[in-house]
């Protein structure tokens, strides 16, 4: 049994996310965000959020299977080097929410610049012209809205699991720090 309660938060935030979802699939949202993307970009999000899914669980395990321990059998003694070397194994976590809400927006570009790109601006001289260029332009700015909701809302995700994460991970090696100096009195 886990007497830590990362792991529980964890599970809790996977719950809240998949009722989320469902609720989105129900409602056909899930569906609409990525037919209505020309660029694709969404799907891409997706993936690097199942990558970065799996990667904070495993680290999520890893320090929480280290706190469990260091409960039952108290902290293992650490110096600062060695909590500075740590953290800075996982600072790169970071970078996977910052690549959705950049992927994101790059997706809002693309899909404008379909919008521009696409129109014969020649052809759009009256209201027949522009009524031809409508769709157009919607499958555009619905590639760039899709593109931009993705990344902000799985960048937001993957932020909240990788703070989590980060929080707890700071925990662990301030206590084997705190366990390090009081062995040196």
């Amino acid at each position: 049994m886990l007497t830590n309660l990362l792991i529980y938060r964890w599970l809790l935030l996977r719950i809240c996310y998949g009722g989320a979802v469902a609720w989105s699939m129900q409602m056909g949202l899930w569906q609409m965000l990525y037919t209505l993307d020309a660029t694709r970009i969404t799907w891409l999000i997706t993936v690097i959020f199942a990558v970065a899914w799996v990667v904070i669980l495993w680290y999520i395990l890893r320090v929480s299977t280290l706190l469990n321990s260091a409960k039952r059998n108290g902290p293992v003694p650490a110096s600062h080097i060695e909590a500075d070397k740590a953290a800075e194994k996982i600072v790169w976590l970071g970078m996977f929410p910052e690549i959705m809400v950049e992927l994101g927006m790059a997706g809002t570009l693309i899909g404008i610049a379909i919008a521009l790109i696409g129109l014969d601006w020649s052809q759009v001289t009256d209201a027949a012209g522009l009524k031809n260029a409508v769709p157009i332009i919607i499958s555009g700015f619905a590639s760039a809205i899709t593109t931009t909701l993705m990344g902000l809302v799985m960048g937001r995700a993957t932020a909240i699991n990788v703070r989590m994460l980060t929080t707890a991970h700071a925990i662990l090696w301030a206590d084997r720090v705190q366990a390090g100096l009081v062995l040196k009195c």
